[in-house]
């Protein structure tokens, strides 16, 4: 392992530093999420995983690649099921 200098060092602990801040506030979106989810869950009776998905879809605005995967998925499906009769 490479011998860091002090500056080096400072560096990385400084980094590593930042990386830790990321990371408790993306823990802390993630319980905000979550709080989303299960009162919107709860108030109109929709699962979870539905919603969640949703959710990802209209951030990412990649609602075609879904559905396009979808129909390749149900085809696929479809063939496998025809095939086994």
């Amino acid at each position: 392992m490479k011998d860091l200098s002090s500056a080096e060092q400072a560096q990385l602990l400084e980094s590593l530093q930042q990386i830790s801040e990321a990371y408790t506030e993306q823990e802390q979106q993630r319980d905000i999420i979550k709080d989303i989810v299960d009162q919107l869950a709860d108030a109109i009776d929709v699962d979870k995983k539905v919603i969640r998905k949703l959710a990802r879809l209209h951030h990412k605005q990649r609602v075609h690649d879904f559905e396009a995967e979808a129909a390749n998925v149900s085809e696929l499906y479809a063939k496998v099921l025809t095939a086994k009769k």
